[in-house]
């Protein structure tokens, strides 16, 4: 029950952090939340946790279900290749966060390209894309850090 509502207050703050964001350019939060738990997780519980999280995300802020897509198939990935790679954990969250966040910006873009008819410079394109990662970079490490306080892993 304890832990239930750490990670009712978790997913509260990550909302909270969305919608204060100033900037057009935004992290991925709920990706740096799907990546580390399906590190951390077993493979079921690593997908099921993605679905999840993207499809919260995608009722708070999205029309499509793009995101619970993108999460699942990424926690997916990541159930599939950890325990081949030999790294610690938070080296293994730098190396998916580096992967995945301009894989989820790319996906993003092309479906606003294809289902909702929009025009995106290449240069707003890739300012996304860089950014977007960059910020996810600098903000894994916080990231992490409340993780830890919040003691979601029970570790």
């Amino acid at each position: 029950m304890k832990k239930t509502i750490k990670f009712l207050l978790f997913i509260a703050l990550l909302v909270f952090i969305e919608n204060i964001w100033p900037f057009r350019i935004r992290p991925d939060l709920f990706l740096l939340l799907a990546v580390t738990f399906s590190i951390h997780a077993s493979a079921e519980g690593g997908v099921a946790f993605a679905f999840a999280v993207g499809f919260v995300e995608d009722i708070l802020f999205s029309v499509s279900f793009l995101n619970t897509l993108t999460k699942t198939v990424i926690a997916a990935v990541i159930t599939f290749i950890k325990d081949k790679l030999i790294l610690e954990f938070e080296r293994l969250s730098y190396v998916f966060v580096v992967i995945f966040s301009p894989l989820t910006v790319v996906l993003k873009t092309f479906f606003r390209i294809i289902f909702l008819h929009e025009v995106i410079p290449a240069a707003g394109f890739l300012s996304v894309l860089i950014f977007t990662t960059l910020l996810n970079l600098i903000l894994l490490p916080v990231f992490l850090q409340l993780v830890k306080r919040f003691n979601l892993y029970g570790e």
